[in-house]
């Protein structure tokens, strides 16, 4: 096996994860096939890494949603890591309800 250097597998972690973020968004439910693929992908690296670590404790919470009758899956994207989504959804709520008094 050959040793790379954190740089290239941290690069390499990077792209793995960008790769189940797409399959991912394109499921429809936490049964979905590409579920199964974004997991595939994840699995790539065997070398403990967080992004990718973060990526299946994701997946495997999946289920979840289902128990709480959340039939949609959210779309991965980066406001979920973002600490300033909150106010943009508090104003969307205010647009909101200025349209439909």
């Amino acid at each position: 096996m050959v040793d790379l250097l954190p740089s290239v597998v941290s690069d390499i972690a990077g792209i793995v994860v960008r790769a189940a973020r797409e399959y991912f968004n394109a499921s429809g439910d936490h049964e979905d096939g590409n579920i199964t693929l974004a997991r595939c992908c994840l699995s790539i690296i065997k070398r403990p890494h967080a992004a990718i670590t973060e990526e299946l404790n994701l997946i495997a919470a999946l289920p979840l949603l289902k128990e709480f009758n959340i039939l949609m899956l959210p779309l991965h994207g980066e406001w979920r890591y973002s600490c300033d989504f909150l106010p943009q959804g508090d104003g969307m709520i205010g647009i909101a309800s200025r349209r439909h008094p």
